[in-house]
């Protein structure tokens, strides 16, 4: 796992020479200050001195005001950038991993680590290095006060140290309360996805919807009480190393000068030392803060693109499928194929099962609920590979090299498709048609084709499941998958979807795949009727 400055300087593309050059420059500019400003206090008397001091002054803060603007300008674009990139070889490779893994995952995870973790830290980057800046602005300050006096100088690492020590000490427990925070976070996206998802049915179960809530409630409790421990060590430790620091300042001032350790002119220096130190002590305080929520969330990423990666292992991610290669198949074939759900998940399993599609038919499948028709669907699509047995065109198995361009024979409305507002994948599209297949789906008054998006898709069910139509036909892919469409239509264009629409894209040599619960039309309007009991394919009655 890369470290956050590697992160910023390699996905950043950010020079790590310049970026150190810059941090030591301002420091060292900062602290430089304080020299100044106490030479030029010996020298108050003399009118000449303090108008050097003066311009010395103006000019060293001129350099520490610049370099450390352009330290956080350029490590702000760094971490955008890395950011950036991040975000975008994530997403390439989720889109190119397995359904299994998707569901596995869970989506609240997966949003959680593009979303809030990558937020996380752009939050953090500013902080972090002014604490860079500020380590060694404070280091510095260290070497001054080594100059001015020994004694002072290891008293003051002292104390430093030993506030250190117990500060990173209890900081296992920050990291620790700060993973299971971001653990807590990925829950709450789940919750409310159910929330929002399934707001139709809390309101009309009110105990559904107070188990929903009471649920989602106490994520958000939980979240708080581990993020307000976190907070209040933070501050604990914080508040405790500004009181050392103080205190440290007292001894210089009160106790020191009784053993004839210091003389008086080095105690107003030193005090000097001692208040400049605490401001940057501060900031690398809260910067190691920052830095550790952001370290988490590295983390989490890096864990989420290793998992990934493991997924995608072997995996030929740049070249582009195509249905080319299957696009005069005859025959879509399972032989002995069997699959069952990872990890045992209910300890449900389908097969094995045989079964053949020709090229130009209607096969309608059956079944009641869990009969396993979904999990068919997506052996037959390529979305789930068999545990064993084959899928095969025409003889030919489809396997690892040739699976993508196998499920580019397919366009599918499933049960719980995902509409999208546009058009993806689809080139040159014309208006005119789409207006047409809106009309003819009868939306047309309730949504529209503009600027290459439809306009509108807040539309009941039945009307997504017709808008959802427009758009696989216009796919025009040679084996539609419909998954209960008719399900939410009105009986006329149950009707319409049966008589006139399937036989029509059988006309046009489509092959059809219909999950459907309709046995009336059973008969009349299927070449294959196939029925599933319990993950077998069972005599059709």
């Amino acid at each position: 796992m890369l470290s956050l400055l590697e992160f910023f300087t390699e996905e950043g593309r950010f020079s790590r020479k310049v970026i150190i050059l810059l941090i030591i420059t301002s420091g060292v500019s900062g602290s430089f200050l304080l020299a100044v400003i106490n030479a030029a206090a010996e020298q108050a008397g003399d009118e000449s001195a303090r108008l050097r001091y003066l311009l010395l002054f103006m000019l060293t803060l001129l350099l520490f005001t610049v370099t450390k603007r352009v330290v956080l300008f350029r490590a702000t674009i760094a971490g955008e950038r890395a950011i950036r990139e991040t975000r975008i070889r994530l997403a390439d490779k989720i889109r190119q991993s397995e359904l299994l893994f998707i569901e596995d995952t869970g989506h609240g995870d997966l949003y959680a680590r593009l979303t809030q973790d990558t937020a996380t830290i752009s939050q953090a980057v500013p902080m972090i290095f002014n604490g860079y800046q500020s380590s060694v602005l404070l280091l510095c300050g260290l070497v001054y006060v080594a100059v001015i006096s020994w004694p002072a100088f290891l008293l003051t690492v002292g104390f430093l140290a030993l506030g250190g020590f117990a500060y990173f000490r209890q900081s296992r427990l920050i990291v620790k309360n700060l993973k299971n925070t971001t653990k807590k976070e990925a829950q709450f996206i789940d919750a409310i996805q159910h929330l929002v998802g399934g707001f139709k049915e809390i309101k009309i179960n009110t105990a559904k919807s107070n188990d929903v809530h009471a649920h989602l409630s106490g994520i958000a409790v939980e979240t708080e009480q581990l993020m307000v421990s976190t907070g209040q060590l933070y501050v604990t430790h914080l508040v405790g190393t500004q009181a050392m620091t103080y205190l440290l300042i007292a001894i210089v001032v009160f106790i020191l000068p009784t053993f004839d350790q210091i003389s008086s002119q080095s105690v107003l220096e030193l005090t000097a030392a001692g208040l400049f130190i605490v401001a940057p002590l501060e900031v690398i305080l809260t910067a190691y803060y920052f830095y550790n929520k952001a370290t988490v969330a590295l983390k989490n990423i890096a864990d989420l693109e290793s998992r990934l990666d493991i997924a995608l292992e072997n995996r030929n991610m740049t070249r582009t499928p195509t249905a080319s290669i299957w696009e005069k198949f005859q025959r879509i074939t399972l032989s002995g194929v069997q699959f069952k759900y990872p990890g045992d998940r209910n300890g449900f399993s389908i097969g094995p099962l045989d079964l053949s599609i020709e090229r130009g038919t209607i096969t309608f499948i059956t079944g009641g609920n869990g009969s396993g028709k979904s999990t068919l669907l997506k052996i037959l699509m390529g979305l789930y590979t068999p545990d064993s047995g084959k899928l095969m065109v025409d003889g030919t198995p489809v396997v690892e090299n040739n699976l993508p361009d196998y499920r580019e024979l397919y366009s599918a409305i499933f049960g719980d498709f995902h509409l999208f507002d546009r058009l993806y994948g689809m080139r040159n599209i014309n208006p005119t048609e789409v207006a047409e297949l809106l009309r003819e789906m009868e939306i047309a008054d309730k949504t529209n084709f503009v600027n290459d998006a439809f306009t509108n898709l807040d539309l009941s069910t039945g009307q997504r499941k017709r808008l959802a139509m427009v758009i696989a036909r216009l796919e025009a892919k040679p084996v539609y998958v419909f998954d209960e469409w008719a399900a939410d239509q009105d009986p006329g264009y149950r009707r319409y979807f049966y008589k006139i629409l399937l036989p029509r894209l059988k006309a046009e040599g489509k092959t059809i795949i219909v999950v459907t619960h309709d046995d009336a039309y059973f008969v009349d309007h299927a070449d294959q009727l196939l029925k599933l009991d319990y993950g077998q394919l069972i005599p059709f009655a």
